[in-house]
C-alpha cells in the first residue's frame, strides 16, 4: 500500500495535501486502473485523518472521473477504455501556494500529468 504523510503544520488543507497524494500515486501507477483503494478507515489509522475528511477526498476524486465507487465494494481506480479520451485531471488544484513548502513531485498537478505522461505514455494505458 503506498504511504500517505499529511503536514499537521502546512499552510495547506490536510484533505488537499492527501487529494494529491493519491492522485500521484494513480498518475505513477502505484494504483493501477482496477486496483482498489485503502479503506476510510485504513486510512485514517495512517494518516491520522477523520474518515469523513477521507471520504471528502475520495468523493472529490470520484467527481473528477478518477475513482469509482462499488457500494459494499470499496473505491477502485477508473479504467479507461483505450479509444476513449482519460480522465481530465483538475486544472485548479494546486499542492502548494509556496513551491518551498512541499516536495518537488507534488508541486503541482501539471508536473504530475508530466510525469505520468513519461513514464507510461499518458495517464492511463
Amino acid at each position: 500500500m503506498a504511504q500517505f504523510h499529511i503536514q499537521p503544520d502546512s499552510d495547506i488543507p490536510a484533505s488537499t495535501q492527501l487529494y494529491n497524494q493519491i492522485l500521484y500515486a494513480i498518475a505513477s501507477r502505484q494504483f493501477p486502473p482496477g486496483q482498489r483503494l485503502p479503506s476510510t478507515r485504513a486510512l485514517a489509522i495512517q494518516t491520522g485523518l477523520h474518515r469523513n475528511t477521507i471520504s471528502k477526498v475520495y468523493r472529490q476524486l470520484e467527481e473528477d472521473g478518477l475513482v469509482e465507487s462499488l457500494a459494499g465494494s470499496g473505491i477502485y481506480v477508473r479504467a479507461q477504455a483505450h479509444n476513449s479520451s482519460p480522465a481530465r485531471l483538475p486544472r485548479d488544484r494546486k499542492v502548494s501556494r509556496s513551491r518551498k513548502d512541499c516536495p518537488t513531485q507534488f508541486r503541482g498537478i501539471t508536473q504530475v500529468r508530466l510525469f505520468a505522461q513519461r513514464s507510461t505514455g499518458s495517464i492511463y494505458r
